[in-house]
C-alpha cells in the first residue's frame, strides 16, 4: 500500500459529538495529566460562544439568547497534533498526517487519555455525531496547471472571455454535498487571496504546517502565496441523534465508524483527483497507485 512522496494533504480533523457529561469537565485536572504524559504539554481553556436562536413565531429576536461553554484545547510539544474536550465533544487533528493507520493510532491515545483521565464518566454517554475532514493544498508542479491536477467541477469560473482587470486577486469557493448510506458527505474547492490556505472555519487552527508540492519543495505555512493552488476539503459525517438504535460512547464504536467514513472519503478523493496529480505525488518504492484507496496515501484515493 503506497504512500506519496510529496502528499497535499495539511490537516485532517476526527470530532466525536456525544451527549452531555458535565463531570466531564470537572475530570478536566486528571485528563490534562494524561495528555502530559502522551506528549501534549500545552493546555489552554478556551471559551465558545454558541447562539441559540428561537424561531417561534410567537417570539421575536429578543428570545435568542447566547451560551458560553467552556473548552480545553491540549497542544502536542510538536505542534503539528492538537485536541479540544467540551462537556460533549472530542475533537483531534493533526497536520502531520502519514496514513489513516497511524492517524487512527494518534486519535486511540486521545481517546484513552479523555476515557481513563475522566475515571469512566463517560460511560454510558451516547454518540450523536461522528465526523472525519481532510483538507488538501493542491499546489501545481512548475509549468502545470490546477486544472490538470483536479475534477473540472472543483475550478470555478474561468473568466478567460470575461473583461476583468489583469493580476487581481479572485476568490473562489465551490461546495457540494450529498447524502449517503452513513450521513453527509461534503467536498469544497477553496481559494483565498493571500496566505490562508485553510477554510475559513479552521482557519484558526493552532496547527503548524508545511505545502508539499510535486516539485519537492515544503513550502512553510506562511508562504503559501508564493504557489498559487487550490484547497481542497473533504468532510463526510454521520449522525446518529435520531437514531432508534442507541450507540454507546466507546472507542470501538467511534474507530468502526470512522473506518467506515473513511472509506467513502477514499472515493471521493480519487473522483476530486486526477491521475496525473497522483503521478505527480509519486508513490514511494515504486508501488502502483490503487485508483481507490487512500488508506495509506497521505493524499490518495483514500483521502477523505
Amino acid at each position: 500500500m503506497p504512500r506519496f512522496s510529496h502528499a497535499p494533504v495539511i490537516h485532517t480533523l476526527a470530532q466525536v459529538v456525544f451527549t452531555q457529561v458535565l463531570p466531564l469537565v470537572e475530570r478536566i485536572p486528571e485528563i490534562q495529566g494524561r495528555f502530559i504524559k502522551a506528549g501534549y504539554p500545552h493546555y489552554v481553556k478556551q471559551q465558545l460562544m454558541n447562539l441559540a436562536i428561537n424561531i417561534s413565531p410567537q417570539i421575536n429576536a429578543a428570545g435568542n439568547r447566547v451560551a458560553m461553554s467552556d473548552r480545553f484545547q491540549f497542544l502536542h510539544r510538536s505542534r503539528t497534533r492538537v485536541a479540544w474536550v467540551t462537556s460533549n465533544s472530542i475533537v483531534f487533528a493533526t497536520s502531520e498526517y502519514e496514513d489513516y493507520e497511524r492517524f487512527a493510532e494518534d486519535l486511540t491515545k486521545v481517546l484513552a487519555a479523555v476515557f481513563t483521565g475522566g475515571g469512566g464518566v463517560t460511560e454510558g454517554a451516547l454518540i450523536q455525531r461522528v465526523g472525519l475532514r481532510y483538507t488538501d493544498r493542491v499546489v501545481p508542479a512548475k509549468g502545470d496547471t490546477i486544472e490538470e491536477y483536479v475534477a473540472p467541477g472543483l475550478v470555478g469560473f474561468s473568466f478567460s472571455d470575461v473583461s476583468i482587470l489583469p493580476n487581481t486577486p479572485r476568490t473562489l469557493q465551490v461546495v457540494s454535498s450529498a447524502t449517503t448510506e452513513l450521513g453527509q458527505l461534503i467536498v469544497r474547492s477553496v481559494s483565498m487571496p493571500g496566505p490562508q490556505v485553510l477554510p475559513p472555519d479552521i482557519a484558526d487552527s493552532p496547527l503548524t504546517f508545511r505545502i508539499c508540492t510535486p516539485d519537492g519543495e515544503k513550502l512553510h505555512q506562511t508562504y503559501a502565496a508564493a504557489r498559487p493552488g487550490l484547497t481542497l476539503d473533504f468532510d463526510h459525517f454521520a449522525d446518529f441523534q435520531n437514531e432508534a438504535t442507541n450507540v454507546e460512547l466507546t472507542e470501538d464504536n467511534v474507530l468502526r465508524i470512522l473506518d467506515s467514513l473513511h472509506s467513502v472519503l477514499s472515493e471521493a478523493f480519487a473522483s476530486a483527483t486526477t491521475p496525473h496529480a497522483r503521478a505527480k505525488w509519486q508513490a514511494k518504492a515504486e508501488e502502483t497507485i490503487p485508483s481507490d484507496d487512500r488508506n495509506n496515501a497521505v493524499a490518495e484515493p483514500a483521502e477523505e
